[in-house]
């Protein structure tokens, strides 16, 4: 692993100090956080709508800045960032399923079929449970 410039360290204490040129210079990697949910987006074959990834980084700066005073510069601040952000669009995906199978119901004709079958199956098993306690010679005339 290629270590980090310790300008990267001095980058984040200096933005949290609130030091302008630290500052400008952390917005200015921030800056890359939307290509970098958007690219992955598109690598991860993703169906999140343009609005969505647009939440999505402002989420992961959101969780970046108050995350910023435990960055120890183990790598660059640009792969620290782009860790944020796939973070965040896995989480954004994940509700994003999870709703989809919330309001998606059963197809109502898919449901009635089930249900059908499920009946015919109850039926099917109290038809043979009653032939069970007939005789053989009435069951036999009932098959």
């Amino acid at each position: 692993m290629v270590p980090p410039p310790s300008n990267d360290i001095s980058i984040a204490a200096g933005a949290l100090a609130g030091e302008p040129r630290a500052t400008e210079q952390f917005l200015e990697l921030a800056a890359a956080v939307p290509s970098m949910v958007r690219a992955k987006h598109a690598r991860m074959g993703g169906k999140l709508h343009h609005s969505d990834l647009e939440d999505i980084a402002q989420e992961t700066l959101v969780a970046a800045w108050r995350k910023l005073g435990n960055y120890r510069g183990e790598s660059s601040l640009y792969t620290w960032l782009y860790q944020f952000a796939v973070l965040e669009l896995l989480k954004a995906m994940q509700r994003k399923s999870r709703s989809r199978l919330r309001s998606d119901p059963v197809d109502p004709a898919e449901r009635s079929s089930v249900e059908d079958q499920i009946a015919a199956l109850s039926d099917a098993e109290l038809l043979n449970e009653s032939l069970a306690t007939l005789s053989e010679e009435s069951a036999a005339i009932l098959r």
